[in-house]
């Protein structure tokens, strides 16, 4: 019996181990920031500029703010988070398109509800709820490697990928949505049905652009004749569409038109991102994005590669990915202008390589090249 219990413990080692790992990585990298960066002020991981309105729900003497800056995607998660009803008028002045952000309601009713509704304390519950997230990335990754009979340790290449932490250190909805659809290709794989369609449901509620990837696994579902899979993904879109509905009906929720802003018509924005790189002199900044565009690019190419090597394996990664070049093709220059805003979006590009189920050396080379730009990204950004 001894020898049971100790083989069953050597076997999930590596799993606990990645986990550990990830936790220390995970405490060093916010301690660093909220210490050396941020003066010991929570509020400094959401990037709050000056030239829009502070929630009301912040002091503006205790609140971390970038002078002369219009700030960033964690300033207007933290002031829904801060009232998650929006039902005080200056909580809708402070955000730049309340119809639009409000559709991405569960990072920031999470942060509500993990900091039990205190406004001192929800800011800590978001950014430890990301950094937990990248954790349970790394215990997720590692569990399907060691399904697949493939190496438990290669789930810390987790920790490689640039975005993560661009989207910890700004305290973005990225790392959840990333989250949910490792979760739901886990649980599509292992064959649970309910639990694939409750991590989409719960993904588009997170970002509602996902839709896409909901479609993804209804198609793969049809290809692959799942047909009560297919059927508790009739109902996954339901949470996402009864929600929009309900903002529809707020008259006091100013409506924006963000899909004429990001979306171009096919190959307009890369384009227009290589020809911009072409013009710019060759500075740091201007060879980092260079550097993380082109990286990019060969995740998508290896991630087609890898699913064509293994494709009965592969067909829900195959198609996700496809789906998301799809996106990528026709995305304009206001996404892939600048590599916080496209690393981010494109962050599932990255799981989606891993969960490819296949030890290679191209994917070491890969997640190696990332690390460089992890490691430049949280020592140099400020």
């Amino acid at each position: 019996m001894f020898n049971i219990v100790r083989f069953h413990f050597l076997q999930e080692k590596p799993i606990l181990s990645n986990g550990i790992i990830a936790t220390l990585v995970v405490i060093t990298v916010l301690l660093f920031n909220l210490l050396f960066k941020f003066d010991g002020n929570i509020t400094g991981f959401f990037r709050i500029g000056s030239e829009f309105p502070l929630s009301p729900y912040l002091n503006p003497e205790t609140t971390f703010v970038y002078p002369n800056e219009v700030g960033h995607d964690g300033q207007q998660f933290l002031t829904i988070a801060l009232d998650p009803t929006l039902l005080n008028p200056d909580t809708i002045n402070a955000l730049d398109a309340p119809n639009y952000r409000y559709r991405r309601i569960l990072y920031p009713l999470l942060g509500y509800v993990f900091g039990l509704g205190q406004s001192p304390l929800i800011p800590w519950a978001m950014v430890l709820l990301n950094g937990t997230l990248i954790v349970l990335l790394v215990l997720v990754i590692s569990l399907t490697l060691k399904a697949y009979n493939h190496s438990p340790p290669h789930g810390l290449w987790v920790l490689s990928i640039p975005s993560i932490w661009m989207a910890f250190i700004l305290s973005t909805a990225d790392l959840l949505s990333s989250f949910l659809l490792v979760l739901a290709v886990y649980f599509y794989r292992k064959g649970s049905p309910i639990l694939t369609g409750i991590s989409i449901a719960y993904l588009c509620l997170t970002r509602e652009n996902l839709l896409i990837i909901w479609l993804a696994f209804v198609l793969c579902s049809i290809w692959e004749r799942r047909w009560l899979q297919l059927l508790h993904l009739g109902w996954s879109w339901l949470p996402i569409a009864l929600w929009s509905f309900a903002i529809s009906r707020r008259s006091d929720l100013p409506t924006s038109s963000v899909l004429e802003q990001v979306f171009t018509y096919p190959l307009g924005g890369v384009f227009s991102k290589i020809s911009l790189l072409f013009t710019q002199e060759i500075v740091a900044k201007t060879a980092f994005e260079w550097y993380n565009f082109f990286l990019l690019m060969l995740v998508f190419g290896a991630t087609f590669w890898f699913c064509f090597r293994q494709l009965k394996l592969n067909k829900i990664v195959l198609i996700c990915t496809a789906i998301l070049t799809g996106l990528l093709l026709i995305s304009n220059i206001k996404i892939l202008g600048y590599y916080l805003d496209y690393l981010r979006v494109y962050m599932p590009a990255y799981f989606l390589l891993l969960l490819t189920l296949e030890s290679h050396r191209v994917k070491t080379g890969l997640f190696a090249g990332a690390s460089l730009s992890s490691l430049a990204f949280l020592v140099l950004h400020n």
